[in-house]
């Protein structure tokens, strides 16, 4: 996700409190969302081309490139509204505005927005800045209020740096610094990242993981729920295009560690555009630059399928334990009570949501290239109910006990019960 690259931020002296989520209800919480990022451009703009997006499993759109004027995200949104899915703008206005703020000015246009937005039924959240240094918070705080006191029902959504960013582009020591200042500056409603793993010879499969147990941990602490921004595309001499199982991989391995939105970047190819203060050059992602689909459209259609039933199973269930095992050895603590994994050579994630007296774990398979096979045996106190929901997976069931093969980048998901407390 990006808007930041097209300007700096002049700091502004607004009232810095934070934006509070106290006493009110968080209208994204217990809710899963499959979104992407950046919308086609307006000359694409129909009903067949946004058809498209809901048809790939993608429930939320961020609007991007010149569909960030109004007419477009206006237009974008009446044909979304057909479509089933929503709609999270970010308008040109704002993003021209916070390039020289003032206070009258950005009072002014967040009226304006929230005014032209606020009623249409394909509202998500207003996209108001991507990737910003820890310095920016208490103003991105008072931007937030702003909003809120304009449009209480749609949050301003702020998306974060990962841990790869320098500690100057963080503004702070370390990621979870990082991650606790926003939380405690701006108190928002959703923790949004991206995290971009495959780069051009090397893949950051240790960071990918530590970000995720981060971010579920400090998300969890202040109740909020988080989405991650993943890999759909290429960028010269950044990324490389996804694989199929790559795809799968990003998808259900956040899945398991707790995400309750998954979103793609990108949906629609950007341009290339030298006279931007950093150019890149994107490819492949699910729709290219003349609008046709790519391979990866296909897999991330298969994908979010899978997760659209899965996730909203396990939307408004708690993600209370979370395991990790590499060459079939537990990495770290020991912290899931379900049940114990054995009998393989393994690479797996384990996550466990609860709600009341039941369970239901995640079983990903934390491999894009390889099968996973394993044994897993529930504690007496546990009950197998039911499979959720299974992603290139197998399970055969001999009494409580579950074998699983998991191919590359697949998932399972398991409902349990409880017999007695444990």
């Amino acid at each position: 996700m990006k808007i930041i690259s097209l300007f700096i931020l002049t700091l502004l002296c607004l009232t810095c409190n934070s934006y509070s989520n106290n006493m009110k209800q968080n209208p994204l919480a217990n809710k899963f969302y499959t979104g992407a990022y950046n919308a086609p451009p307006k000359n694409y703009l129909t009903q067949k081309k946004i058809n498209e997006i809901a048809e790939a499993g993608i429930d939320v759109i961020v609007a991007g490139g010149d569909s960030e004027c109004p007419k477009s995200i206006h237009t974008l949104m009446n044909f979304a509204e057909k479509a089933g899915i929503k709609v999270i703008p970010i308008d040109y206005r704002w993003i021209k505005t916070i390039e020289k703020p003032t206070q009258k000015t950005v009072t002014a246009i967040i009226k304006k927005i929230t005014k032209d937005y606020s009623d249409n039924p394909t509202l998500l959240a207003y996209g108001i800045y991507d990737e910003p240094a820890a310095g920016l918070f208490p103003t991105l705080s008072a931007y937030a209020k702003e909003f809120e006191k304009n449009d209480s029902a749609h949050p301003p959504l702020i998306n974060l740096l990962p841990s790869y960013g320098s500690p100057i582009q963080l503004g702070a020591p370390n990621f979870r610094e990082y991650i606790r200042e926003y939380i405690k500056i701006v108190n928002p409603l959703v923790l949004s990242y991206d995290y971009y793993p495959f780069r051009d010879g090397v893949t950051l499969f240790d960071g990918w993981h530590n970000d995720l147990k981060i971010v579920r941990e400090e998300s969890r602490n202040s109740n909020i729920p988080f989405w991650i921004f993943v890999q759909s595309e290429g960028i010269t001499g950044g990324l490389k295009v996804p694989t199929r199982e790559e795809i799968f991989w990003q998808a259900n391995t956040a899945l398991a560690y707790g995400a309750r939105g998954i979103l793609w970047f990108c949906y629609w190819t950007p341009p290339y555009d030298p006279e931007s203060k950093m150019p890149e050059k994107h490819f492949s992602a699910m729709i290219d630059i003349k609008g046709k689909k790519t391979p990866v459209y296909d897999y991330v259609k298969e994908v979010n399928h899978f997760l659209q039933k899965a996730g909203k199973q396990l939307a408004d269930w708690d993600n209370k334990y979370i395991a990790r095992y590499k060459n079939g050895k537990l990495i770290g603590k020991k912290i899931s009570p379900v049940g114990n994994v054995k009998d393989g050579n393994f690479d797996l994630i384990v996550g466990a949501f609860t709600k009341n007296k039941k369970v239901r774990v995640v079983f990903s398979n934390d491999s894009w290239s390889k099968k996973t096979v394993f044994t897993f045996i529930p504690k007496k106190s546990f009950k197998f109910v039911k499979n959720i929901g299974s992603f290139h997976a197998k399970i055969i069931q001999k009494n409580e006990t579950l074998k699983f093969e998991i191919k590359p980048g697949g998932c399972s998901v398991i409902e349990f019960s409880t017999l007695s407390a444990d």
